[in-house]
C-alpha cells in the first residue's frame, strides 16, 4: 500500500483501528533516514501502558479512511496490545530482527 502524506493531510492524529475495532491514536511516526521510509507507527498506548507508546509496523496498516481520519489495521486488539512499548530514549535497533513485533 503506498500511503502519501504531506503537511496539509498528515496522518498524525488519526485513530488506528484494529480488525475487531479496537482504537488507538497515532502519535508519532518513527522514520528510516536510510532508506526514507516509515519505520514504525507510534500509537498511543495510555489505556494500559500509561506515558508510553506502542509500536506498529506500517505493513500492518490495510486501509485509509480519510474521510473518517483512520488508518485500518489488520491485527486484532490483542496483537496491538502485545506490541513493543516504546519510552522516550529507547533504543530500536534490531528490534525487528529480534521478533519483537507481530509479523506483517
Amino acid at each position: 500500500m503506498d500511503l502519501r502524506f504531506d503537511a496539509k493531510n498528515s496522518p498524525l492524529g488519526f485513530k488506528l483501528r484494529t480488525i475487531d475495532h479496537t482504537s488507538a491514536g497515532l502519535r508519532d511516526l518513527i522514520l528510516d533516514t536510510e532508506r526514507w521510509s516509515v519505520r514504525f507507527l507510534a500509537a498511543e498506548a495510555d489505556a494500559w501502558a500509561p506515558d508510553r507508546d506502542v509500536l506498529v509496523m506500517p505493513s500492518s496498516v490495510a486501509g485509509v479512511d480519510e474521510a473518517g481520519r483512520e488508518l485500518e489495521l489488520a491485527v486484532d486488539a490483542e496483537t496491538l496490545r502485545s506490541s513493543p512499548l516504546l519510552t522516550p530514549g529507547d533504543d530500536l535497533d534490531g528490534l525487528e530482527e529480534d521478533g519483537w513485533l507481530p509479523p506483517a
